[in-house]
């Protein structure tokens, strides 16, 4: 063996030497830099539907009472994908549900004619994924004589 390959063979060994001692120090190296990024994270809310426009009509034919509500749009500051639930209630009883992408939703029931007068719930919510907004609400009161047409 020459002194060259002496020489050489040190070398290597010093080098591998050198790696095992850097290496490690590279790998837990941190990052101290106390300059602030520019991102912010925020979320979004769910809102509540609010000031809604529609119709409704109370009628009677025979011993049943009808009642039709119509929504064409509302006011709503939530997600713009979001979707919407209605329900109609008598009481504490849903008659009629429905969902739409939409601002416009017609629901529908009817209930025995007892000659007295009648209070019906509608009722709306946005919902997006599993997110869910506030319910809003309008009371709708049909006469004794269970006939009557308006807006709101």
């Amino acid at each position: 063996m020459t002194v060259f390959d002496h020489s050489r063979r040190a070398a290597s060994v010093l080098l591998v030497v050198l790696c095992l001692l850097v290496v490690p120090a590279v790998a837990t190296a941190k990052f101290t830099s106390t300059k602030a990024t520019g991102h912010k994270v925020g979320t979004a809310t769910m809102g509540t539907p609010s000031n809604f426009d529609g119709s409704y009509k109370c009628t009677k034919y025979g011993s049943t009472e009808y009642f039709e509500v119509t929504i064409t749009n509302f006011a709503y500051t939530g997600p713009s994908a979001s979707s919407y639930g209605y329900g109609l209630a008598l009481g504490s009883t849903v008659k009629d549900t429905g969902t739409s992408s939409t601002k416009t939703q017609t629901l529908s029931s009817s209930k025995y004619y007892d000659g007295q007068s009648t209070t019906w719930t509608f009722g709306a919510q946005a919902y997006l994924s599993e997110w869910y907004g506030g319910i809003a609400s309008v009371d709708i009161v049909c006469p004794a004589n269970a006939t009557k047409t308006g807006t709101f």
